[in-house]
């Protein structure tokens, strides 16, 4: 298997493993952002969670950026909407993917 089929499994299973995680608790819980605040917020565990997950995203975000600028990779906004909606485990196998393709030549 390519790296580029890897990247690509990764960044579904980036997206469908937090997204059914993410519905079922939505199903169980409901849409209450007071809800959902308190749950992030329950202890220092789930805190150390949501910063490591805060400041994986920046990090992700940012190296996209400088993939960009060097021009190792054609775009890097794709890299911050899927880090943004869904989160690093789509972000990053994202931005390693944009890398092989752009050095695969397309």
């Amino acid at each position: 298997m390519r790296l580029k089929q890897v990247y690509v499994c990764f960044c579904v299973l980036g997206t469908a493993i937090p997204y059914c995680l993410l519905i079922k608790w939505l199903l169980t819980n409901g849409i209450a952002p007071a809800k959902i605040g308190s749950a992030l917020a329950a202890n220092e565990l789930s805190l150390f969670f949501v910063a490591d997950v805060i400041l994986s995203a920046l990090i992700v975000m940012i190296f996209a950026s400088s993939e960009h600028r060097a021009g190792r990779v054609q775009a890097a906004w794709p890299v911050y909407v899927g880090t943004l909606l869904v989160g690093v485990s789509l972000g990053l196998p994202l931005t390693l993917y944009l890398r092989e393709v752009k050095r695969d030549g397309g």
